[in-house]
């Protein structure tokens, strides 16, 4: 994972922040079901790369 952000102070009790990440995320999965006419054999890859983009405002009490 690829994180960066930032946070800024407007004044001394109010702030504002941006984040964003990036994910690499991969899973491959085998498997075997067995049936009547023999077992069947199959599969699957699953690859996720999302963005997230975080935006706030902050207060100090």
């Amino acid at each position: 994972m690829l994180v960066a952000g930032v946070d800024y102070a407007i004044d001394d009790r109010w702030g504002a922040f941006a984040e964003i990440k990036k994910s690499w995320l991969e899973t491959e999965t085998d498997f075997t079901a067995p049936t009547g006419a023999g077992p069947v054999v199959g599969g699957s890859k699953l690859t996720l790369d999302p963005v997230t983009v975080t935006l706030g405002v902050s207060y100090r009490f």
